[in-house]
């Protein structure tokens, strides 16, 4: 509900302007992009999207900077009164990281189980709700991203230098259909070998 109270700092939901989800939805239509184009690429359902743009629903923080990132738009482009802080490049990379979570069919539990990393954390890096450096290098923003192997393998990537290629990937479709075959290899038992040698997901 617009005007509802937040208790993040850096990125009060009160700070949203209420005609946001009206200038998405122009931006969007000037690109002649979809509403399912743009769920896909933040990694939420089209329900989602369609709520926003008829104010119905105040996105995060987490979903304002992917739909900035997805759309090319410069940061405090959809709410100018948020001040930026390290949660700006958490942002995309959470909600990244959580849909391969899903992709591949791992809950948070299991993810914390095999990464080490405790279900709470993991919960709020994916809501992009706080960085760690248990998952992003501390130096992240200057590009640097995923640090974490083991993370990185419970979504079925090779190590962490994956993730962050799959985090910057112009199609991420791609990498996730790889996910889910190597995560059906791995339960059937038969190696996967396959990889992406580029950022824009090109198979070698």
């Amino acid at each position: 509900m617009l005007g509802e109270s937040s208790t993040n700092l850096l990125f009060p939901r009160e700070a949203v302007p209420t005609d946001l989800g009206a200038r998405l939805r122009a931006i969007r239509m000037e690109r002649g992009l979809t509403q399912e184009w743009l769920a896909a690429k933040t990694g939420v359902t089209r329900w989602t999207i369609g709520r926003i743009e008829a104010g119905r629903n105040v996105p995060g923080s987490y979903l304002v900077h992917a739909i900035e990132r997805v759309l090319d738009l410069g940061s405090r482009t959809l709410v100018p009164d948020w001040n930026d802080g390290p949660d700006h490049q958490t942002s995309y990379r959470g909600p990244c990281a959580r849909r391969a979570r899903i992709a591949v069919g791992r809950t948070l539990a299991q993810v914390a189980e095999i990464s080490g990393i405790c279900v709470k954390t993991i919960s709020r890096f994916e809501r992009g709700l706080g960085n760690t450096p248990k998952i992003l290098r501390a130096e992240f923003r200057r590009g640097n991203g995923f640090s974490n192997d083991q993370y990185a393998r419970a979504h079925m990537f090779l190590d962490a230098n994956e993730m962050e290629q799959y985090s910057r990937a112009t199609e991420p479709e791609r990498w996730l259909s790889l996910l889910v075959q190597r995560k059906a290899d791995a339960d059937q038992g038969r190696p996967s070998v396959e990889v992406f040698n580029n950022a824009d997901g090109c198979r070698s």
